[in-house]
């Protein structure tokens, strides 16, 4: 009975609703901007910023409690993909401490970016869905060919741009291969695509695999 009970409180709260440890996940997001700001200006990040990611990225609480999840196939889906994250992390800052060119140290950045949003990506989109305020959904897919993650990489680095200095909107990257359900939702059919919600969540604006986001055609 209980069993039941809690799927059925699982079915009508959203998995994101007695997600605990929320707030962690957007710190992990806020230091990934940070870093990633760093290397659009072609610059290599400090040590500061890799250890303050390297603790908050081993934080314990980032394992979920096992009422998170509705099953053992979810359980280590989940944990598998933040493993990965981690490994992606540590290659990451081998290859800054270690001096390799700048392409380099991107392209693993947007690796570990990619297992990011892979792990936590539905976890912000069902709070983001929420929120009273413009949605910038950006889907992709953590399986896609090395020219969708490099333009996927560039949409996120527009989107974050757009909305530095605004309180009324916010965004979130999410990887279709493990929310097929948002795939038929939105009807996506090529990635990366990016489509603007309003409050109310009506769809105002879709660009697909498009090179440049004109802020004045998701912010009307």
């Amino acid at each position: 009975m209980k069993t039941k009970l809690l799927i059925l409180v699982l079915a009508l709260t959203g998995f994101h609703q007695i997600y605990p440890q929320y707030d962690k996940v957007l710190s992990l997001r806020r230091e990934l901007e940070i870093l990633s700001l760093k290397l659009t200006e072609n610059n290599f990040p400090d040590s500061a910023p890799l250890k303050i990611y390297a603790g908050k990225l081993g934080d314990p609480d980032l394992t979920l409690p096992a009422e998170n999840y509705s099953g053992d196939k979810e359980k280590r889906s989940y944990l598998s993909g933040l493993e990965e994250l981690r490994k992606s992390f540590i290659l990451f800052r081998d290859a800054v401490q270690a001096g390799f060119d700048i392409d380099s140290v991107r392209s693993l950045f947007n690796n570990m970016n990619t297992s990011y949003n892979s792990v936590f990506g539905r976890i912000i989109y069902d709070e983001l869905i929420g929120e009273e305020c413009i949605k910038i959904v950006l889907f992709t897919s953590s399986l896609s060919c090395e020219c969708t993650n490099e333009m996927t990489a560039k949409n996120e680095t527009q989107i974050r741009s757009l909305l530095r200095g605004r309180e009324n909107a916010d965004y979130v990257v999410v990887d279709l291969f493990r929310n097929y359900d948002l795939k038929e939702k939105y009807a996506v059919t090529f990635m990366p695509t990016v489509t603007v919600l309003d409050k109310n969540n009506l769809e105002t604006g879709r660009f697909v695999r498009s090179e440049t986001l004109p802020e004045g055609e998701i912010f009307k």
